[in-house]
């Protein structure tokens, strides 16, 4: 899976650099202005060009904002798997992929931002693309719950439904402001959604050892 600077294609320089210049300009209005406010007008001029030559490239805005998902989506992945060590355990690997993952959305606000400003434009496109991304962190997420499975270390269950649950529920945690109430800072939701993910994947009979020492409560 490429990893490139968004636009970048197999193709030609000019093309790409063409393409790329488009994106990145798109990107900075889109997190300045808001999705809705931005015209495809704006996004040629930030990018010293004519609107026909973005049309050259893309079918319209909607289009700009999907290779821009893409890209970002593309990027989430790559830094939720970059520091898994074999060496660690299923519960510490899941825990570095989710605090990988995190990092990157507070360092890199795009995606959370668009969420959160411009929720009217999660179109059915937008929608199939996320869902596919989704979709891909689930399985990397299902192959740690098997590995789990496998050792003893987590309760016997369908690993593809416990993985479901833990992505939405990072989700949920990570995509809205519950984490901006009152009394709830970012750290101790973190640290709420990595207890809670244990405590999923626990035997019934037995706690997980957490990465930090801890260990979850025993089932009554």
């Amino acid at each position: 899976m490429s990893l490139s600077a968004p636009g970048e294609q197999a193709v030609g320089g000019r093309e790409a650099a063409r393409r790329n210049s488009i994106l990145q300009a798109a990107r900075a209005l889109f997190q300045r202005y808001g999705y809705k406010k931005t015209t495809v007008e704006e996004i040629a001029r930030a990018a010293e060009i004519t609107k026909p030559t973005v049309y050259a490239y893309f079918e319209g805005k909607e289009d700009i904002l999907l290779s821009l998902v893409e890209w970002e989506g593309r990027r989430v992945i790559a830094r939720g798997v970059e520091y898994l060590d074999e060496d660690e355990s299923a519960i510490e690997q899941l825990d570095s992929m989710f605090i990988s993952v995190d990092k990157f959305l507070e360092e890199d606000s795009f995606l959370k931002g668009i969420a959160i400003r411009d929720p009217d434009l999660l179109t059915p496109e937008v929608i199939r693309v996320a869902f596919d991304f989704e979709s891909t962190i689930i399985g990397l997420v299902e192959k740690i719950v098997e590995r789990g499975m496998r050792e003893g270390a987590f309760r016997e269950a369908d690993p593809r439904l416990l993985a479901y649950a833990i992505v939405r529920m990072h989700e949920a945690f990570n995509f809205t402001t519950f984490f901006e109430l009152e009394g709830y800072d970012k750290e101790k939701v973190d640290g709420f959604f990595l207890e809670t993910m244990a405590a999923v994947l626990q035997h019934t009979d037995r706690p997980i050892d957490m990465p930090d020492g801890r260990r979850t409560l025993e089932a009554t």
